[in-house]
């Protein structure tokens, strides 16, 4: 079970649901994409926090045009609580993941945990907390994923479907939102194969 879902009682509010969300191959629509999956439990009247785990990069600020000076390099360092990170777009809360420092590898797994921890804390008045993780960073997306469930954005149009696959293989916990037209399903054996092996973690998007 992941260490950062809260536990609670018959008589407590339902657990916060933290779930990392990312792709294999990256395409034109992911960023897009992930906001829109966001935005479906706000129309839900759902709580929700997005989380730029791009740290270093700001794939969310550069995405939405937004360019407070965050830096989430002083929270890695417990120089701050995440909580003054958080900002407000179209009612969704979001934190920034940009930071003056793009040596990724200098965080360290401890740093990251410690992130989790004060993530767990903050999404006590959420009901769902997501974790936008980029394929460019295959340290981050892998330590993410490993902690909690997990989605696997995917499309057709990039030929990334085997890419995809072997992620989801990897993460016990992920799931895979396919993006595909019509046709494309109806494309080869082995295609039609490899998606029914996974075919209980596969979420279709279907486009005629």
């Amino acid at each position: 079970m992941c260490p950062f879902i809260i536990e609670r009682t018959e008589n407590q509010a339902p657990a916060t649901k933290f779930l990392a969300l990312t792709t294999a191959c990256f395409y034109k629509d992911f960023i897009s994409d992930v906001i829109a999956y966001a935005k479906k439990f706000i129309e839900q009247n759902q709580r929700v926090l997005l989380f730029d785990g791009s740290l270093g990069l700001g794939d969310l600020n550069i995405h939405l045009s937004y360019r407070k000076d965050q830096d989430v390099e002083a929270v890695l360092k417990g120089q701050k609580a995440i909580s003054v990170l958080t900002e407000r777009h179209e009612e969704m809360d979001w934190i920034s993941g940009c930071s003056k420092k793009m040596n990724l590898g200098c965080y360290s797994e401890v740093q990251l945990y410690n992130l989790l921890s004060d993530l767990k804390l903050l999404g006590q008045s959420y009901q769902n907390v997501f974790i936008y993780v980029p394929p460019t960073l295959p340290n981050i997306q892998n330590f993410f994923c490993q902690q909690m469930d997990s989605v696997c954005f995917a499309c057709d149009i990039d030929n990334s479907i085997a890419a995809t696959m072997k992620l989801v293989s990897m993460y016990p916990n992920m799931r895979c939102y396919l993006k595909v037209r019509e046709d494309f399903l109806k494309a080869t054996d082995a295609l039609r194969l490899t998606l029914a092996l996974q075919k209980d973690r596969i979420l279709y998007n279907v486009k005629k």
